[in-house]
């Protein structure tokens, strides 16, 4: 079952899986977070199994609501592997989400600071290409993490980058990040 979460439920998550599941540099403080929240800036689901917590996704939608910036997505350790993030993602497109576009930012694997982290990137650009979003040619930096991007939908690479730039509008200060077309 897919359903959204509560901001409580995100701050369980937050404390419980997203600490451990993301660089510590690309984790927003839970204050930014819940700013974005409350002020409808910021959209979360879970999908679960009976009670369970199985995968989580956090968005940042557009103003217009014809972009989904995907901030955060990761299965919880003991389901990976087992098909939960494919069917958790078509799942999200089909009845949570929807938007004319979904962009995700995926690591960089230019930047990968050692052959372990490189195969971790490459294989985060696998999962989403045989998922359905497709890979641009637009870069990005957010303080010192450099992201490919990609996209579900279909928009040109320059509308893809300019609904990215005024995300990290709302989210960063303009000297944290840049938008490379």
């Amino acid at each position: 079952m897919v359903r959204s979460l509560s901001f409580e439920e995100i701050k369980s998550i937050y404390e419980k899986h997203l600490t451990s599941d993301f660089h510590q540099s690309e984790i927003k403080p839970l204050a930014q977070i819940k700013r974005l929240y409350e002020n409808r800036q910021y959209v979360c689901f879970g999908s679960f199994s009976e009670e369970a917590l199985i995968a989580y996704a956090f968005f940042v939608p557009s103003f217009d609501g014809k972009f989904f910036l995907l901030d955060y997505f990761a299965v919880v350790k003991e389901y990976r592997s087992k098909r939960v993030g494919s069917d958790f993602l078509k799942k999200l497109v089909s009845e949570s989400v929807s938007p004319s576009c979904i962009l995700a930012e995926v690591e960089d694997p230019e930047y990968a600071s050692d052959e372990n982290d490189l195969l971790i990137r490459k294989r985060r650009i696998s999962f989403y290409l045989k998922n359905g979003l497709h890979q641009t040619s637009i870069r990005s930096r957010v303080f010192t993490d450099h992201y490919v991007l990609m996209i579900f939908g279909s928009v040109s690479d320059n509308s893809a980058a300019d609904a990215l730039e005024k995300f990290y509008g709302i989210l960063f200060s303009p000297e944290n990040s840049d938008v490379f077309r």
